[in-house]
């Protein structure tokens, strides 16, 4: 099931101010099967480190948001 990025838990900020990592799994569309995917990003909340994950895997992999498929973020430990 699709991330929803809008609820508020993805907005919130760190308590620290500082970036935190999380942890983001999902797939994405390699030729005719879907290759799935774990990134550890640092982000501010949910919502940017989703943003980031769209971004880093589609240029590295030269594919449009559509073909990329986030199952989870998840928050890991704090610097």
């Amino acid at each position: 099931m699709p991330v929803d990025i809008y609820r508020s838990e993805y907005n919130t900020k760190p308590k620290s101010g500082d970036n935190m990592d999380f942890i983001v799994k999902g797939t994405f569309k390699a030729g005719e099967k879907w290759e799935g995917f774990t990134k550890t990003v640092k982000s501010q909340n949910k919502m940017n480190a989703t943003e980031k994950t769209y971004s880093l895997i589609g240029s590295e992999h030269g594919l449009r948001r559509r073909l990329i498929k986030i199952e989870s973020v998840e928050e890991g430990k704090h610097e």
